[in-house]
């Protein structure tokens, strides 16, 4: 079947374009808001700037800083939490028949997290403009680009909602980027751009400030049949790079899903999601309205310098009705018979300001729960006890694990990209030495391994199984008072092993620990009955003795 290319990009791009519009007011409306000097406050178009042009002035529509500090806050607490300083994430073998070796487990592990370090990766970069899109819009993108460079196999991007759209189920993406024709030419070479005449004429003429509207659309590959190992219809995903629709000058294959797009707050039918900024949207405007009105109120009460008088005639100058209140000027004193009056707002309405602004603001800092770690370590300016402690992690842990499951699977795309692009490098770099497994890696099966959280993310969105263990324990432990025989009854391995899944603790082998446990079983019967029969021996010797004496 011939795919005709045009058609496909032209069709896919305008519905792209179609679910972005109606959050393009709300996305520029939060960019101004929250005073973020984003292509977003400026047009739809990849931030519409021309190169050399002065940037505009950056005015924020919110008077109160505190709305700019809780989201540098919040990404500060989702970058610590999804993106800690060491690794993101760890590759462990999947235990399945074809699968990664410990030491190959590791070297992925370790080649992700020397890559991601690597100022080449632009991993820090894309990080936080995904954090600054997700914590204010409500949606982030990250994608993993493949280098073919053992020292940097991969360069992570992200580029906001201001140049990338998105479909309801992402099953799609364009990305768009404003590029000179030199940084087109290197990007992609000469004989990819030859027969664009306008970009050979930038290019020829050394003009280095036209821009270049270019385009990146990534979707599933039609010619893509499952099973297939190798070839385009082994690639399930392919992206066309073209300047208008009939301008393609490049295209690529995907092994794995090039792209995750992650969402706060999730509503059915829409592809965006929604932050809780833009959830509060009325809120927050009705909340600088009232501050507005207060800061006036209380700065004409402090200097009233308007005044005016209500006059029928000024001098021989009869006044229209339309005209009836005149701005005050000395030169017309001395005419009429109204008094001259200043204005001042009728009452202070800084009370009500004061009410409503705390109100709104916890609602804000609860929906990003930036409160997770207050009130851990104090109490009225008491320290709290560690019982104490121990309880509020446990019940907070608890609300914040759904958002951090939710947010962790989100990423998941990104993560067995990146892990399949490092495993494809230590294939070339010779590293990879189980049998069958560099077969299972070239033809793109995901199985051979598994991916773990690390740091806090593994203690909340596993602290409920834990709580749950605990519960049973204690269950089991009552039960035990009553009962004692039903000891026997109780098997903890697997419920354990589960709990300590993502922990530090391991368990053995379950039929290695079933022998031991044997072993340990039978070595306690025959000590038992050694004690047994020693004890009984004691005993006849003292009743002989006894009946001797």
């Amino acid at each position: 079947m011939k795919i005709n290319t045009s058609k496909l990009i032209s069709n896919v791009a305008s519905e792209l374009e179609s679910y972005r519009t109606v959050f393009w007011a709300l996305w520029q409306w939060a960019a101004r808001f929250s005073g973020w000097s984003s292509p977003l406050r400026f047009t739809s178009e990849t931030g519409g700037r021309v190169f050399g042009q002065q940037s505009e002035t950056l005015d924020e529509e919110a008077f109160d800083p505190t709305i700019k500090s809780m989201i540098t806050t919040a990404k500060d607490y989702f970058g610590g939490l999804f993106f800690p300083a060491n690794e993101p994430w760890e590759v462990q073998t999947s235990g399945k028949r074809v699968s990664l070796s410990p030491g190959e487990a590791i070297a992925c592990t370790e080649l992700i997290r020397d890559t991601l370090n690597n100022p080449d990766s632009k991993w820090y970069e894309a990080r936080e403009v995904f954090l600054d899109n997700f914590v204010r819009l409500g949606t982030g993108d990250l994608m993993g680009v493949e280098t073919l460079d053992n020292d940097c196999p991969f360069i992570v991007r992200s580029m906001g909602l201001s140049a990338m759209s998105t479909n309801v189920d992402h099953s799609a993406q364009r990305q768009v980027f404003n590029m000179t024709a030199q940084k087109i030419v290197k990007e992609f070479g000469w004989d990819k751009v030859k027969n664009i005449k306008r970009v050979v004429s930038a290019f020829q003429n050394y003009d280095i400030t036209t821009l270049f509207k270019v385009s990146c659309l990534i979707v599933q590959n039609p010619e893509y049949v499952k099973g297939v190992e190798d070839g385009r219809k082994a690639r399930p995903y392919i992206g066309y790079w073209y300047l208008t629709d009939d301008e393609v000058f490049d295209t690529e294959m995907f092994r794995e899903k090039p792209f995750s797009i992650s969402r706060y707050f999730i509503r059915q039918g829409y592809g965006y999601g929604y932050s809780p900024l833009t959830n509060m949207k009325k809120s927050f405007e009705s909340l600088e309205g009232l501050f507005f009105l207060s800061m006036s109120s209380a700065g004409k009460i402090a200097d009233a310098r308007m005044g005016y008088f209500d006059l029928g005639t000024v001098g021989t100058l009869e006044l229209d009705s339309d005209a009836k209140y005149v701005p005050f000027n000395g030169g017309l004193v001395g005419s009429g018979s109204a008094p001259i009056f200043k204005i001042e707002d009728a009452g202070d309405i800084t009370p009500i300001w004061n009410a409503i602004r705390p109100v709104i603001l916890e609602g804000l800092r609860k929906e990003y729960k930036l409160d997770a770690m207050e009130g851990y370590f104090q109490k009225s300016g008491n320290p709290r006890t560690a019982t104490e402690v121990m309880a509020l992690k446990t019940v907070q842990d608890a609300m914040l694990a759904p958002q951090v499951r939710l947010f962790a699977e989100q990423l998941t795309d990104f993560r067995r990209r990146i892990t399949m692009i490092a495993l494809r490098t230590l294939v070339r770099m010779g590293r990879i030495k189980t049998p069958g497994v560099e077969k299972a890696i070239m033809r793109g099966d995901k199985s051979i391994f598994k991916l773990e959280e690390t740091s806090i993310v593994k203690r909340i969105i596993y602290s409920e199984r834990q709580q749950q263990f605990v519960n049973d324990l204690q269950t089991i432990g009552a039960a035990l008072q009553v009962q004692n025989s039903l000891i026997g009854a109780v098997d903890l391995y697997d419920p354990l092993k589960k709990v300590l899944e993502y922990g530090n603790i391991k368990l053995r082998d379950k039929t290695d620990y079933e022998q031991k446990r044997n072993l340990a079983e039978e070595m306690s019967i025959r000590q038992s009955k050694a004690q047994t029969t020693v004890a009984e021996a004691a005993a006849d010797k003292a009743a002989t003795e006894a009946v001797g004496q």
